[in-house]
């Protein structure tokens, strides 16, 4: 797995990006407009405004990625002064390689009064695409307003959240809890969202990992067991099925490892895994777990448990 959920699962493009149309359309019309050498003569510029973790700055990039620009990232906190806006103006149109440059203005509603007419006449300047961004737009001037077209971003729905984080248990075989997953998905905030499942996840498996003989055991006597290696408990259930089983109940055991077996491989494993869940109680007296053949030849190798 990667080393965050975060960077794995960060939207490198536009179309990987959850927008509504009323968002993209604008976004998109504005590249376009660039892209094809005629951009609007009123407003050259766009500013996307909305609360944090709504996805302003990660549209700005993807954009930038998708038109092939060149991105100089600013916050707008740093360069507040009249003085240090007339920096913009020196921006090349390319860069070295002949890309479009892009500027990208975060927390634009922090700019200070002085600096707002400068801002602008890079904005007009028209010599390349500005993106604006900022949380609150009551707290943007008219002046930028006036030059950029306004773009407000909403936090992704519960149920939006929850699909998307739910796809990433299954994908990355976390096997987190609905607890979790719920709580992070009532945050609305996809950066927070990444952020709690990456320490959960840590959390989780530290706290719930258990020895496969152990989590076999716990599994023929249905008691709770919690478990990462699901190839392998396989492997440990069909070793044993003789040892507890009656012959109906082996049976059906048999029939429930196939179908887990068969998810397993798809890499559904939080659904593999509900499915070994199902084995029935056992129906004999057994004394220990047998290790499985495949593990009888080297029983310190990395995977054994």
């Amino acid at each position: 797995m990667d080393s965050t959920l975060q960077s794995k699962y960060t939207p490198k493009t536009i179309d990987e990006i959850m927008l509504g149309d009323k968002i993209l359309d604008p976004i998109i019309s504005f590249a376009n407009s660039w892209l094809q050498g005629f951009p609007n003569m009123t407003r050259p510029g766009i500013l996307l405004y909305g609360k944090p973790g709504t996805g302003k700055t990660l549209t700005a990039r993807a954009l930038c990625r998708d038109c092939e620009w060149t991105i100089i990232e600013l916050n707008a906190s740093s360069i507040r002064t009249k003085e240090q806006l007339k920096g913009l103006l020196k921006i090349p149109q390319y860069d070295f390689f002949g890309r479009r440059m892009c500027l990208f203005l975060d927390e634009i509603d922090s700019t200070d009064k002085g600096g707002e007419a400068t801002l602008k006449k890079v904005i007009m300047g028209m010599k390349f695409p500005v993106i604006m961004a900022a949380n609150d737009l009551k707290k943007v001037s008219k002046t930028l307003q006036g030059v950029s077209e306004s773009i407000q971003f909403f936090r992704p729905s519960v149920k939006t959240l929850r699909e998307h984080l739910l796809k990433i248990n299954r994908e990355e075989g976390l096997s987190l809890p609905m607890d979790i997953i719920n709580s992070a998905s009532e945050l609305q905030d996809f950066r927070a969202a990444y952020q709690m499942l990456d320490a959960k996840q840590i959390l989780h498996l530290n706290e719930k990992k258990m020895p496969l003989i152990d989590c076999t055991r716990n599994l023929f006597n249905k008691e709770e067991a919690t478990f990462e290696n699901t190839k392998s408990l396989i492997y440990y259930i069909d070793e044993n099925i003789s040892k507890v089983y009656d012959m109906l109940d082996a049976n059906e055991t048999f029939e429930i490892l196939c179908k887990a077996d068969k998810y397993n491989r798809r890499n559904e494993k939080l659904f593999s895994n509900s499915i070994i869940k199902e084995i029935p109680k056992a129906t004999k007296d057994y004394d220990e777990i047998k290790y499985p053949i495949f593990y009888q030849k080297n029983k310190n190798s990395k995977n054994f448990e």
